[in-house]
């Protein structure tokens, strides 16, 4: 209920969408976890049951100068226990089909290998470059079209012998419905930092009853946003997959109080209660600062 008034506080400036959207997702995460610490219970058991307490994680982001390298970098979380993960198009200096050959040499025919194209193509241009890396067998294009490109995104995801996937940047169920009506997108992606545990159940409950995939994108935060975002994802029939962006997640691990856990390529979804992650001392003294 608080949402949804907060979300009507922006009627007065006739708007659905931006930053105002990420400052309410840190209200609404707040308050379920508040709601979950006075229930004794985690947030998922709040939104309905936890039907996932492992939820697969794929790695993302394979630096590195050279196709050889980023491919060993891959092959070395590979034989960590991951099978599955996403490159940035800017970082595949020798082009995206080249990426998607090395990193199939080197992961296998089993790996599921995708790509994030940054919102730098036209739909022609997605679905040339689908037809060019359907010999790797990739798993998902991801952000192939600019994000007001409705027309585009749809026509890409008709036409493309890929699936097509998309959402990071939409804030509410409504940027959802826009989308799937538009055309048969395969996965939608939410981002939690900018929609909060209530709209995003509401996205991918929308995203079940059309038969989409929901493949959550992972804020790059201090791990509050990825704690929530994995409650909200436990409940959910159509969760496929989590974004595991590690270097963003070693790097902030002193920034929470409990560590969030990742093995052998799945994340554990925390059974604390509430979102199951605390600002750490450490956190709390740099934001009084």
């Amino acid at each position: 209920m608080i949402y949804e008034d907060l979300y009507d506080l922006m009627r007065v400036r006739g708007h659905d969408g931006g930053y105002y959207h990420d400052a309410t997702a840190a209200v609404d995460i707040a308050l379920w976890d508040i709601c979950g610490k006075l229930r004794n219970a985690p947030v998922a058991k709040l939104l309905g049951g936890i039907r996932h307490t492992e939820i697969p994680a794929y790695v993302s982001g394979i630096p590195g100068p050279s196709l050889a390298e980023r491919a060993a970098f891959a092959k070395s979380w590979q034989d960590k226990g991951f099978n599955q993960f996403k490159f940035a198009s800017p970082h595949a200096d020798d082009g995206v089909v080249a990426e998607f050959r090395s990193l199939r040499e080197a992961l296998g025919p089993t790996a599921m290998i995708a790509a994030d194209l940054h919102w730098t193509l036209s739909d022609v241009e997605t679905i040339a470059l689908a037809h060019q890396c359907l010999p790797y067998n990739p798993w998902f294009l991801e952000a192939v079209c600019k994000p007001e490109d409705i027309e585009g995104i749809a026509r890409a995801a008709e036409h493309a012998p890929a699936l097509i996937a998309a959402g990071e940047e939409w804030r509410t169920v409504f940027d959802v419905r826009r989308r799937l009506e538009a055309g048969p997108l395969a996965i939608i992606q939410p981002e939690m930092g900018h929609v909060g545990i209530t709209a995003f159940h509401r996205m991918g409950l929308f995203a079940a009853a059309h038969h989409r995939a929901v493949i959550p994108h992972a804020t790059i935060g201090t791990g509050i946003f990825l704690a929530a975002s994995l409650q909200a994802s436990a409940t959910l029939q159509n969760v496929r997959a989590h974004e595991f962006q590690h270097s963003v997640m070693a790097r902030n691990a002193p920034y929470i109080t409990t560590a969030l856990e990742v093995k052998e390529g799945r994340y554990i979804v925390p059974d604390a209660p509430g979102i199951g992650a605390e600002p750490s001392a450490e956190a709390i003294a740099i934001m009084h600062k």
